[in-house]
């Protein structure tokens, strides 16, 4: 049970987007049709259990903090600097902060002690692919494989019996420059 939630992300304005909705801005943008995706997973996605999920989430929520994926601390707010995490979560990020596989290595190297021992990593990624659009802007993607993540996994020091990786398929995308997904977990070793 997660008691604590801390977020980080590369851009202010993403987290101040987060802060409007927390604050509940009359301007902020709705995450509820992503909580309901998540809720549908569950198998429960009634109108009351989002607003209930949202709740608990803002409730958790302790902080937004500026972070570069690219630096070997990737968090920026000293207050952090050394802490570890139980679980540590990326969705679509880590790959997409450069388009060079060797790069993404170092990301990931970068990531990785944020975990703490016995803790785990969840995350998703653009698969195969070295793009994505954006309202027809292109930006940046590694263009890894689920091999990749299963290797940096491994490299990083991830328990390999603990690896769990998916390949989705995602057909409606593909005018956005890519046409599947890997999810993952696993537990640092």
């Amino acid at each position: 049970n997660v008691k604590k939630i801390f977020m980080a992300d590369y851009v202010r304005s993403n987290l101040a987007e987060i802060d409007n909705w927390i604050e509940h801005n009359k301007n902020a943008h709705d995450w509820n049709n992503y909580v309901r995706g998540f809720l549908k997973l569950e198998k429960s996605d009634t109108l009351s259990l989002v607003k209930k999920r949202v709740q608990e989430f803002k409730k958790k929520l302790v902080k937004l903090v500026l972070c570069d994926i690219l630096k070997k601390r990737p968090l920026l707010d000293k207050q952090l600097s050394g802490k570890v995490f139980s679980l540590v979560t990326s969705f679509y990020c880590l790959e997409c902060a450069t388009n060079s596989k060797r790069q993404w290595k170092e990301v990931m190297k970068n990531v990785s002690p944020l975990v703490s021992q016995g803790g785990w990593i969840v995350m998703s990624a653009l698969r195969n692919t070295n793009h994505y659009l954006v309202n027809g802007k292109r930006f940046p993607s590694a263009n890894i494989s689920e091999k990749d993540v299963y290797c940096s996994l491994i490299d990083n020091g991830f328990d390999p019996n603990t690896i769990k990786i998916e390949v989705h398929k995602v057909n409606e995308w593909t005018s956005e420059g890519f046409s599947s997904i890997i999810i993952c977990c696993a537990q640092k070793a």
